[in-house]
Protein backbone atom coordinates (compact mmCIF):
# COMPACT_ATOMS: atom_id res chain seq x y z
CA UNK A 1 0.00 0.00 0.00
CA UNK A 2 1.14 3.43 -0.74
CA UNK A 3 2.50 5.60 2.15
CA UNK A 4 -0.38 8.59 2.46
CA UNK A 5 0.10 12.28 2.78
CA UNK A 6 -0.35 14.18 6.17
CA UNK A 7 -3.46 15.51 4.49
CA UNK A 8 -4.82 12.67 4.14
CA UNK A 9 -4.39 11.34 7.44
CA UNK A 10 -5.50 14.92 9.14
CA UNK A 11 -8.65 14.38 7.16
CA UNK A 12 -8.97 10.31 8.35
CA UNK A 13 -8.91 11.34 11.72
CA UNK A 14 -11.40 13.60 11.47
CA UNK A 15 -13.67 11.36 9.76
CA UNK A 16 -12.87 9.05 12.32
CA UNK A 17 -13.77 11.65 14.88
CA UNK A 18 -17.20 12.34 13.06
CA UNK A 19 -18.12 8.25 12.80
CA UNK A 20 -18.54 7.21 16.13
CA UNK A 21 -16.87 3.95 15.25
CA UNK A 22 -14.20 2.56 17.55
CA UNK A 23 -10.49 2.80 15.97
CA UNK A 24 -10.11 -1.07 15.01
CA UNK A 25 -14.18 -0.52 13.39
CA UNK A 26 -12.89 2.66 11.70
CA UNK A 27 -9.38 0.93 10.49
CA UNK A 28 -11.10 -2.24 8.72
CA UNK A 29 -14.04 -0.10 6.77
CA UNK A 30 -11.47 2.09 5.50
CA UNK A 31 -8.68 -0.35 4.38
CA UNK A 32 -5.88 1.18 6.72
CA UNK A 33 -3.48 -0.30 9.64
CA UNK A 34 -4.61 -0.14 13.21
CA UNK A 35 -1.30 0.73 14.51
CA UNK A 36 -0.85 3.38 12.09
CA UNK A 37 -4.45 5.02 12.31
CA UNK A 38 -3.57 5.55 16.13
CA UNK A 39 -0.16 6.62 15.29
CA UNK A 40 -1.19 9.04 13.76
CA UNK A 41 -4.43 10.06 15.81
CA UNK A 42 -1.58 10.80 18.86
CA UNK A 43 0.75 12.33 16.47
CA UNK A 44 -1.94 15.10 15.49
CA UNK A 45 -3.18 15.60 19.09
CA UNK A 46 0.49 15.99 19.88
CA UNK A 47 0.60 18.64 17.76
CA UNK A 48 -2.60 20.04 18.04
CA UNK A 49 -2.64 23.00 19.85
CA UNK A 50 -4.82 23.01 23.13
CA UNK A 51 -8.06 24.47 22.39
CA UNK A 52 -11.05 24.59 24.23
CA UNK A 53 -14.52 25.69 22.53
CA UNK A 54 -17.07 26.87 23.99
CA UNK A 55 -20.85 27.09 22.22
CA UNK A 56 -21.88 30.93 22.17
CA UNK A 57 -24.73 32.28 21.12
CA UNK A 58 -25.61 35.55 20.36
CA UNK A 59 -29.09 37.67 21.00
CA UNK A 60 -30.96 40.43 19.59
CA UNK A 61 -29.92 43.46 22.18
CA UNK A 62 -26.88 44.79 23.81
CA UNK A 63 -24.27 42.13 25.75
CA UNK A 64 -23.79 42.97 29.08
CA UNK A 65 -20.15 42.68 28.95
CA UNK A 66 -18.07 39.44 27.16
CA UNK A 67 -15.05 37.97 28.33
CA UNK A 68 -13.22 35.87 25.55
CA UNK A 69 -10.51 33.76 26.33
CA UNK A 70 -7.96 32.67 23.41
CA UNK A 71 -5.84 29.26 23.81
CA UNK A 72 -2.64 31.29 24.06
CA UNK A 73 -4.42 32.54 27.43
CA UNK A 74 -4.90 36.24 26.46
CA UNK A 75 -7.75 37.25 27.64
CA UNK A 76 -10.44 39.97 25.13
CA UNK A 77 -12.92 41.99 26.66
CA UNK A 78 -15.75 43.55 25.18
CA UNK A 79 -17.29 46.60 26.53
CA UNK A 80 -20.65 46.46 28.35
CA UNK A 81 -23.22 47.71 24.98
CA UNK A 82 -21.12 46.27 22.30
CA UNK A 83 -23.57 45.14 19.79
CA UNK A 84 -24.30 41.33 19.04
CA UNK A 85 -23.32 41.28 15.73
CA UNK A 86 -19.68 42.51 16.59
CA UNK A 87 -19.37 40.43 19.19
CA UNK A 88 -20.33 37.68 16.63
CA UNK A 89 -17.99 39.05 14.29
CA UNK A 90 -15.37 38.98 16.60
CA UNK A 91 -15.76 35.37 17.33
CA UNK A 92 -15.90 34.30 14.36
CA UNK A 93 -12.35 35.89 13.68
CA UNK A 94 -10.85 34.46 16.74
CA UNK A 95 -11.89 31.24 15.10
Amino acid sequence: MARSSRSTWERRVAALQRSGLTHREFARKHGVELRTLRSWIYRLRREAPETRLLPVRVSEGTCAGVEIVLPTGVLVRLASGTPPDEVAAIVRALG
